[in-house]
């Protein structure tokens, strides 16, 4: 399992490295928003990311991680978002972590909570999250894709065990897919 980990691990750097190294991975170059705009109403946003972990049952552990959201504008420029996703901790054993957050989005950041269990049952954690996260939109002109890249912390405080608080510290790159302006 730790080896199938590893690799999925030299993928995603391996792809994360050939995407940013891309002379066309650039803001978009008129300054004027890509087509669906920089200010969508709602749609979802999909990627990945990796994370390290400190503190807690997992200390000094990575974090690859996938996740969907779903976003919706109050009042520009307000958004609230709920997502769900899986962490997966690779430390002296892997445990799967499933997660749900939810939050609201100004501008480039966002602040949330969330809940998430780990998984095998001898495990059995149950946590509570907050999420601060800062974000920068990218543009890949020759795709006409729209995606971010976001920086975040996740402060973790688990409700089961004797070691109580635990530091997420990461990146993701997600996709974002709008269906109303």
């Amino acid at each position: 399992m730790l080896k199938l980990m590893k690799r999925i691990l030299a993928t995603m750097m391996l792809t994360m490295g050939l995407l940013i190294g891309m002379p066309a991975f650039s803001a978009h170059p008129s300054g004027t928003p890509p087509q669906g705009g920089w200010k969508p109403g709602n749609g979802i946003t999909f990627g990945g990311g990796a994370a390290y972990l400190h503190g807690g049952e997992f200390s000094h552990a990575f974090l690859p991680s996938v996740e969907l959201s779903y976003f919706h504008k109050l009042k520009s420029p307000l958004m609230w978002w709920l997502s769900g996703g899986g962490k997966f901790v690779i430390a002296n054993e892997t445990v799967a972590i499933p997660f749900w957050e939810t939050g609201l989005n100004m501008l480039m950041a966002n602040l949330g909570v969330g809940y998430g269990v780990g998984l095998p049952d001898t495990m059995g954690t149950h946590h509570i999250n907050l999420f601060v996260g800062l974000s920068a939109p990218v543009y890949i002109p020759r795709r006409g894709r729209l995606l971010y890249l976001q920086l975040y912390y996740r402060p973790i405080w688990s409700l089961s065990t004797e070691h109580p608080t635990s530091h997420e510290m990461g990146v993701m790159l997600k996709w974002l897919i709008s269906f109303t302006e």
